[in-house]
């Protein structure tokens, strides 16, 4: 991928999606790592602010399991290797309380600190701003698979953060943004639940909200009526009114959309990397002319750079791109070794007890690398 000196410097987005398994995690996952890859020189730092700790799993080993009811070794791991104080929760603590370091750095095992190339040149940050990299690990220590400049502030399924605190440590969490190197890419993982307190703080620290999309008419009307008041244009529109908003919409990815041909197309002003059907091209089309008419009125102000916007085609050029369906041993032998598309082999393996074959599937980890290059380009370059 020739992105590299064209790549804009870092940048802070959120990926969001009130409906569960929309493929937010393992987006991130496979644009952090491409992130850090294509930027050796730069850090990339995912915060994982999802109660299932997907991304942290992930990136610390992946899903394999020793049994049905055992915890995955990227968990088990992110659990050994960090404490209380020094991931999420204790991050999501100072925030609230303004604490300026971590309550026990002790807790962070020599290895994974001393790892980074970036360990110890932290300074203390600008301005008295918390220093998200004492709350963070390089998961390259225990899960060589990921590029050693990805850092993780690891959530173990515990969020501590209270409705009437979330707007204070928003204002904290810019700050400490604020202080990073520009150089940093940030990507923060959130749940099912968008009305949480630490979503709402993420979209109002960060910089650009990522929203993984299904062509499933279903799927999409929940992201607009959620009997659980999660819906998440609901609660943009929240942040927005309360003048709040940071994160606004700068990609709409739609998600496990299936590939005729690898040559790119374009219909209706979005283009797509790779050739879908024409059906999915439609839907897309349906999906894009709803939230087109649905923001219209209101200048598209949940939307980066919404007033600049006067048409559907220029709607659609400017948000929307697709991301590839992978095929589910593909997919799963992913997740299980916790390893980018990328650090795939075309070869028998076996992993936590899972015997994957995937020595016919060359062609198609080479498509998906390209399909992760392509949306990092969309989305940072």
């Amino acid at each position: 991928g020739g992105g590299r000196s064209a790549m804009a410097p870092g940048g802070r987005f959120v990926v969001a999606n009130n409906k569960g398994g929309s493929g937010k995690s393992t987006l991130l996952f496979q644009l952090a790592c491409a992130s850090a890859l294509a930027r050796p020189e730069a850090e990339v730092l995912v915060l994982d602010l999802s109660l299932y700790s997907d991304s942290t799993t992930l990136l610390m080993g992946g899903t394999a399991r020793e049994g049905l009811l055992a915890a995955s070794r990227g968990a088990q791991r992110a659990v050994e290797q960090t404490e209380r104080g020094t991931r999420a929760e204790g991050l999501l603590r100072a925030l609230a309380e303004g604490a300026a370091a971590p309550s026990s750095a002790a807790g962070v095992s020599g290895l994974l600190k001393s790892f980074s190339p970036f360990a110890g040149a932290s300074k203390p940050a600008a301005g008295g701003a918390l220093d998200l990299n004492q709350y963070a690990v390089a998961p390259h220590a225990v899960n060589p698979a990921v590029p050693p400049n990805v850092r993780l502030v690891a959530s173990c399924g515990d969020l501590p953060l209270e409705e009437e605190e979330w707007r204070v440590a928003a204002a904290r969490l810019r700050q400490a943004l604020d202080a990073l190197p520009p150089s940093t890419v940030v990507f923060v993982d959130t749940d099912h639940l968008t009305n949480a307190p630490c979503t709402k703080m993420a979209l109002a620290a960060a910089d650009s909200l990522v929203v993984p999309v299904s062509l499933d008419d279903n799927d999409f009307s929940r992201m607009f009526i959620d009997p659980t008041g999660n819906a998440l244009w609901d609660v943009l529109q929240g942040l927005q009114d309360e003048g709040l908003l940071r994160a606004r919409v700068h990609k709409l990815v739609f998600n496990r959309v299936t590939a005729m041909k690898n040559a790119s197309a374009e219909q209706g002003g979005i283009a797509s990397p790779f050739s879908p059907p024409k059906a999915c091209f439609e839907q897309m089309l349906e999906i894009t002319s709803q939230l087109y008419e649905c923001y219209r009125p209101s200048n598209f102000q949940l939307f980066q750079d919404g007033a600049q916007v006067a048409t559907q085609r220029q709607f659609n050029e400017r948000y929307v791109t697709a991301f590839r369906t992978a095929s589910e041993t593909t997919m799963n032998a992913s997740k299980l070794m916790g390893s980018p598309f990328r650090n795939l082999r075309a070869e028998k393996a076996e992993v936590g007890g899972h015997h994957l074959d995937l020595s016919k599937a060359g062609l198609q980890i080479e498509t998906l690398c390209q399909g992760v290059q392509d949306l990092m380009e969309a989305i940072m370059g």
